[in-house]
């Protein structure tokens, strides 16, 4: 392989890297937006598309960025002994993308926890309902 074959596919990996971080950035606001119960109901103000999006992307999103930093993360163990510098470039790419996904799962998984210590259902968003009787509760 020449030398700028090797350059090229040190980019094309630089990118991968690149848009793993992206991908990774996406999956933490995918996460909170799961994770906070006012975005759940109409008091939010979130449009419902953005709840679809939310609701049906997540997962696949998450199972996509984790195979793909697999991949990657095998590529670049598997081929070391080119560029020191290309290599660190890449390595610090996948490093900051799998601490990122991280940080999203354990948003999900902390949720779990509490869902788990309330009794109530995993993946439970719980909903405050109003009520028209609420109106006339005074307040505290």
């Amino acid at each position: 392989m020449s030398s700028k074959e090797a350059g090229e596919r040190a980019g094309y990996r630089i990118a991968a890297g690149i848009c793993l971080l992206i991908g990774a950035c996406m999956l933490v606001i995918l996460a909170w937006f799961r994770e906070t119960p006012a975005f759940w109901t109409n008091a939010g103000g979130y449009p419902l598309w953005l709840r679809d999006l939310v609701q049906m992307g997540f997962y696949p999103l998450l199972s996509l960025v984790v195979f793909t930093l697999i991949y990657h993360s095998c590529v670049l163990f598997s081929h070391w002994r080119g560029s020191a510098q290309l290599w660190l470039i890449q390595a610090s790419l996948i490093a900051g993308a799998w601490i990122i996904v991280a940080s999203a799962a354990s948003l999900a998984f902390a949720n779990n926890i509490v869902n788990l210590i309330e009794h109530r259902d995993l993946h439970s968003h719980p909903r405050k309902s109003f009520q028209p009787d609420d109106l006339m509760k005074p307040r505290d």
